[in-house]
């Protein structure tokens, strides 16, 4: 029960893909169906051994705090469910930083804590598997906004005033990365490795999510940047100024569109600009154009630009359909179960 399939081997000294550039980009779901040499997809079920959970909890359609809470214990003792996390004090915080090191924190966010779907507990589970004295903090809809009320109650005018809860959630996962640190993931990616074998060279770990030649081939499939960054999993330390200007990058867009520069009719699509990867890779990019001398587009295969970590496709942006523990590459695998448009 507490054994996984196959043991993630250790990761490559830096994460790059040799031989890779903009011009010679791939799509990412082909270049991780190629990277993971597998010949058939993986479904949600052949995850649970991996991750140490019993093959019954298939048959479960909803899961609770308490069940979740004996799960995790049974998976990995030395892993804690903060289920009241702002009630977690600031001594309680300082003893999982680390000089150097991403804060042994992971923060999650669910809409019900007593009706956690399969997936969700998969996910919590795999990052209990892969990271004894590791806390998971986790978050529903009004710990977030205590959250913000508490930290950052100069940006609560711009927070109530967004038009949905996945909105708020986009600005506060920036900003509890800031505030605390750690690894933020949505509930519906899992961990391929422990976060101390990621790289630890800088403060910020931000992967790319696809890689497009032309704005009009991003922009027919849906994204909005030509090479656009993950937002399901990011790793910081404390103070990062890419997740800290992300309160008032979100602001200052809010601002925009209410005085009539950015006019969206595309409901979705302007919350992707106005809260989610859209904005979020131009903070990213902006740093490194900060760092002067070099693009984006020059770091598809993998770099470090000053404080920032970039990480190529595979890296953050795989799905778990190419669930491979033998790849060397992937920190994360991402489910694809979330449904946020219309919400």
């Amino acid at each position: 029960r507490g054994s996984p399939a196959l043991a993630a081997p250790a990761p490559t000294a830096e994460p790059i893909l040799q031989g890779y550039s903009f011009n010679s980009s791939k799509d990412t779901f082909q270049l991780c169906h190629e990277k993971s040499g597998l010949e058939h997809d993986i479904p949600l079920e052949d995850l649970l051994p991996a991750f140490g959970l019993p093959n019954d909890l298939i048959n479960r359609k909803l899961i609770n705090l308490q069940q979740l809470i004996e799960l995790l214990h049974d998976v990995q003792p030395d892993f804690k469910v903060v289920w009241k996390p702002m009630l977690f004090g600031e001594a309680d915080i300082g003893s999982l930083l680390s000089q150097g090191h991403i804060p042994q924190l992971v923060h999650f966010t669910v809409k019900n804590k007593d009706e956690l779907q399969l997936h969700q507990v998969v996910s919590m589970a795999s990052w209990a598997y892969h990271n004894p004295g590791y806390s998971l903090m986790l978050f529903d809809d009004n710990d977030v906004r205590e959250f913000m009320t508490t930290y950052y109650p100069e940006l609560l005018p711009t927070f109530d005033g967004l038009g949905s809860q996945v909105e708020r959630t986009d600005m506060w996962r920036y900003l509890v990365l800031c505030r605390l640190g750690g690894v933020y993931a949505d509930s519906d990616v899992v961990a391929a490795r422990p976060i101390d074998t990621w790289a630890q060279d800088a403060g910020l770990l931000v992967g790319i999510e696809n890689v497009f030649t032309t704005p009009e081939e991003a922009k027919r499939r849906d994204y909005t940047r030509q090479v656009q960054m993950v937002q399901w999993a990011i790793a910081a330390h404390t103070g990062h100024p890419v997740v800290c200007r992300m309160g008032q990058y979100v602001a200052d867009h809010v601002a925009q569109e209410a005085a009539g520069d950015f006019v969206d009719p595309d409901r979705d699509h302007a919350i992707l600009e106005r809260t989610g990867p859209g904005i979020w890779s131009s903070s990213v990019h902006n740093y490194i154009r900060e760092q002067g001398a070099i693009s984006i587009e020059q770091l598809v295969a993998g770099g470090l630009v000053g404080d920032v970590r970039v990480l190529p496709q595979p890296v953050l942006g795989c799905a778990s359909a190419t669930f491979n523990p033998a790849d060397s590459l992937p920190y994360v695998y991402h489910m694809f179960k979330g449904n946020w448009r219309k919400k």
